[in-house]
């Protein structure tokens, strides 16, 4: 059953399938609202639903999650959240959202083909973000194909269905990896040394058509992030991780790194696919300067705040761009910067020996929070920390 947490009541309807949704309703909201859809806590989507919010505009969120205990401290980020109870729901999510004048949408992958399909139909989104452009780049399948046909390096692949192990390693060599085409936060990708493995990968993958094989390519991972609009970016900037919260998890500190070859990637990149709004690409660059793109996500990122202290501001710089009044740039980020990816500072401030330390250090941090992000995101970081522990809320990202 499908739940909100509105402040306003609402008549209910039914889909053709049976499934209870809100009945459509005229739009009734005064600012323009920016869409959030995902099925877990998205620590980069509360930051930018905080910064939305204290420049003035609306964020609402929709949840295929389940409510977590602490679920009373999210609207606090969002103006109100509207939980359902299975993906199909999502069907009907113009009418969810119908008293709202939608200009964007931060949408996790999984959800793509549903979310972006009504958005391009029934949003009110500016040219510039290119909203209907979002659905085929989520898929990492056919992004690797379009890249790939534009001259763009990208590791080879090759279809689950229809492959066999011998094949795959012929083809692509060891180690290789195993991706879903819509994947979001590293989940469903594994790297596979042997073919032994590869065979068990291919003999236990639940749907074929929606996974895939990929060339492992050797070299220093980066990420490039984008603001772009209509196609061209706007502001970019180019990071090396250098620490992670935990073993494979989301970086905690980034290190801002210049390169013509990584800028003109991210160029390239945004044209081919026509990209409008924030994304965020996964390459390798290797030896000979190379830069391989293997991932390609049209949404917000969990480093995006971090960028400020190498003079790039994606929040500001995207609201500007919802309120059309972003300068066209382009701004890239200062190389060599060092800066900590948020909430990992508040992470590290709660392992101080003391409880005295603690207190000190954590009110800093969130006292940094707020003018970062706002008083909400700093007031949702500060009631957690009372807990002594933060939820591990999926990042969004590098």
């Amino acid at each position: 059953m499908a739940t909100s947490s509105r402040p306003h009541g609402q008549i209910r309807a039914t889909t053709a399938a049976g499934r209870a949704r809100p009945a459509a309703r005229a739009r009734t909201a005064s600012r323009p609202a920016v869409l959030f859809v995902e099925s877990e806590g998205w620590g980069a989507f509360y930051q930018l639903a905080s910064a939305i919010r204290r420049r003035g505009l609306r964020a609402v969120r929709v949840s295929a999650a389940p409510r977590p205990p602490a679920s009373t401290r999210v609207p606090l980020v969002y103006n109100w959240t509207h939980h359902v109870s299975s993906d199909q729901d999502l069907a009907g999510l113009a009418d969810i959202v119908a008293s709202e004048d939608v200009v964007d949408v931060q949408c996790t992958e999984q959800f793509a083909p549903t979310v972006y399909g009504q958005a391009s139909r029934s949003f009110r989104a500016p040219e510039t973000l290119r909203v209907e452009r979002r659905a085929s780049a989520c898929d990492k399948w056919e992004v690797s194909a379009l890249l790939g046909a534009a001259g763009i390096a990208v590791p080879a692949t090759l279809p689950c269905a229809g492959t066999d192990p011998a094949e795959a390693v012929a083809s692509l060599g060891l180690p290789l990896l195993l991706k879903p085409r819509l994947g979001w936060g590293g989940h469903g990708v594994h790297l596979l040394r042997t073919e032994a493995e590869v065979a068990d990968a291919l003999a236990t993958c639940p749907v074929r058509d929606a996974s895939f094989l990929e060339r492992f390519v050797a070299g220093r991972y980066c990420q490039l992030s984008v603001l772009a609009a209509s196609g061209t970016v706007v502001r970019g900037a180019a990071c090396e991780i250098a620490d992670r919260r935990y073993e494979n998890g989301p970086a905690s500190r980034i290190v801002t790194v210049a390169g013509d070859s990584l800028h003109d990637a991210a160029r390239r990149v945004v044209a081919t696919l026509g990209l409008g709004g924030l994304a965020n690409m996964g390459v390798v660059r290797d030896e000979s300067d190379t830069v391989w793109v293997h991932d390609v996500n049209p949404r917000v990122w969990g480093s995006f705040s971090a960028y400020e202290e190498a003079g790039v501001d994606f929040a500001g710089s995207y609201i500007d761009l919802l309120e059309g009044s972003c300068d066209p740039g382009p701004v890239w980020a200062r190389p060599g910067v060092s800066a900590v990816v948020a909430p990992s500072d508040l992470e590290q401030a709660l392992r101080a020996p003391t409880r005295r330390e603690r207190v000190r250090s954590g009110a800093s941090v969130v006292r940094a929070y707020s003018r970062k992000f706002g008083w909400r995101y700093a007031a949702l970081m500060a009631a957690t920390a009372t807990t002594s522990a933060l939820p591990r809320v999926a990042p969004g990202g590098a």
